[in-house]
């Protein structure tokens, strides 16, 4: 075991470069197709049914890695916050060490930014993220003695799912049947109780290979296909007629006699090539042609932006936003960036991507750990992110109505006054979990009551002015 920990750990500290020299000993994903299919010239794709493809697509289509890295960053700008789940305030003692030494660094290789970063960027592009936790064996039911947590590459596993079993009785525990990682030709069988796989929000939908559907989701890159291979194109379009562009034009001869055009020998198309080099902008070269052959020139050279590759590249990378869930107005573009609605732009992200995807990485690390049977509760803050900040006059305007919001609930008998107090920041006073019509009515002597004839009256008038001073604070 602590051999494959070493390779585990090193496989994740290289990413991505040495594990792709893995994938011909990986057994479980089927014959891949050629990445490139080109017929006549009609298609040229990206096959996306398989590791190897998506692999592919996030280091030969540019928008793909930039926005899942843009997102990991801002997901990483979340606070991890351990709770009592009893009264949500903060997890003390030697739980509370324990849950945040492990999660602040996962494993001896990476920090919680690094491991995190990873685990998003394998959930976006193969739909899931597998973990393994290493931790004394017997225990693993408790998962409280965890020393470590790694990410598995999914192209390196080979998952055999249990289908004999029926879609009522099928969990997450026993729908898997075995599980085999192959590294360096090496196939090693993985505990299954010593997994836990974090997923993504997709579904995976197929209408021919049903093995696993139930479990694990589909890359969200697979719908994106036709998009993702026409941004791979534009880019290698370009390569190619900056590298290989050819000849600009033909300068043939015109010249003719009797029997028609004449042939030029190859000694005078050598001379003439080499005449032809002299000319030029430099100092040293020629600026006027001076010759006696009977020469026409014939433009070969075809405008770049006949072919809209850009404008292909651009509707390309929106449909790639859309399927990321992510907004294009924060990628840098030709018209360069505007920063009028930045924070309005990053504040919809956080909202309609970041924050649910950071809920659902909590609620399933909850499970995984068994959280909520152990009193603990897991929350993912952004509260200090600046695009989530109101200004100040804003928060004025929101504190006014709440608390006229507060006052009318008050004033109608549906909270005490130490519950106000409370929702205000005031601190409660002893005695005063009252309502509006307890308070009235305690200052509010009754004539029995009376002592002292005008004095007594006069007292009460005054406790039942200060009940109302404190009624309308």
């Amino acid at each position: 075991m602590a051999n494959l920990i070493t390779k585990i750990g090193y496989a994740a500290n290289v990413g991505f470069k040495s594990a792709f020299a893995a994938f011909s000993s990986v057994s479980g994903l089927g014959t891949a197709r050629k990445f490139w299919a080109s017929l006549n010239g009609t298609t040229i794709e990206i096959d996306l049914s398989n590791h190897k493809g998506v692999y592919e697509a996030y280091v030969k289509c540019p928008p793909i890695s930039a926005i899942i890295s843009r997102k990991a960053a801002m997901l990483n700008n979340g606070e991890w916050e351990f709770l009592n789940a009893n009264n949500d305030k903060y997890l003390r003692g030697a739980e509370a060490d324990y849950y945040t030494n492990l999660f602040s660094q996962p494993n001896p290789l990476q920090t919680r930014q690094q491991w995190l970063s990873q685990v998003y960027t394998y959930m976006m592009l193969f739909g899931y993220c597998p973990i393994l936790l290493i931790e004394p064996i017997g225990f693993e039911r408790d998962r409280k003695d965890v020393r470590s947590m790694w990410c598995l590459p999914p192209w390196l596993l080979d998952i055999q799912f249990d289908t004999s079993l029926g879609m009522v009785s099928s969990t997450s525990e026993n729908f898997i049947k075995s599980v085999h990682l192959t590294y360096n030709g090496k196939r090693t069988q993985l505990s299954t109780t010593s997994l836990i796989f974090l997923k993504d929000d997709t579904q995976r939908i197929s209408l021919v290979d049903a093995d696993g559907s139930l479990f694990l989701p589909d890359s969200r890159l697979r719908a994106l296909k036709w998009p993702i291979s026409n941004i791979a194109v534009t880019y290698q379009s370009e390569n190619v007629l900056i590298s290989k562009k050819g000849a600009i034009g033909i300068l043939s001869n015109v010249g003719k006699d009797e029997s028609g055009t004449v042939a030029m020998n190859p000694t005078d198309k050598k001379d003439l090539q080499d005449d032809f080099n002299k000319y030029g902008l430099s100092h040293e070269q020629w600026q006027v042609i001076i010759t006696n052959a009977s020469l026409q020139w014939q433009q070969m050279s075809f405008p770049v932006k006949d072919l809209m590759l850009r404008e292909t590249r651009t509707d390309a990378m929106m449909a790639i936003c859309n399927g990321l869930n992510f907004k294009a107005e924060l990628l840098s573009s030709e018209k360069g960036p505007t920063f009028n609605n930045q924070k309005e732009i990053k504040k919809a992200v956080y909202q309609d991507a970041i924050i649910p995807e950071s809920k659902s990485i909590a609620q399933q690390i909850s499970r995984a750990f068994k959280l909520k049977e152990n009193g603990v509760k897991l929350e993912i803050s952004f509260d200090d992110v600046e695009a989530l900040q109101q200004g100040e006059e804003e928060k004025a305007r929101a504190k006014k109505v709440q608390a006229e919001a507060f006052e009318k609930m008050f004033k109608n008998n549906l909270v005490t006054l130490n519950w106000w107090r409370q929702q205000q920041g005031i601190d409660v006073v002893e005695g005063e979990d009252l309502y509006y019509y307890q308070l009235r009515d305690r200052y509010n002597a009754a004539p029995g009551q009376q002592q002292n004839g005008n004095n007594a009256n006069s007292g009460n008038n005054s406790q039942q002015q200060n009940a109302e001073n404190n009624a309308t604070v």
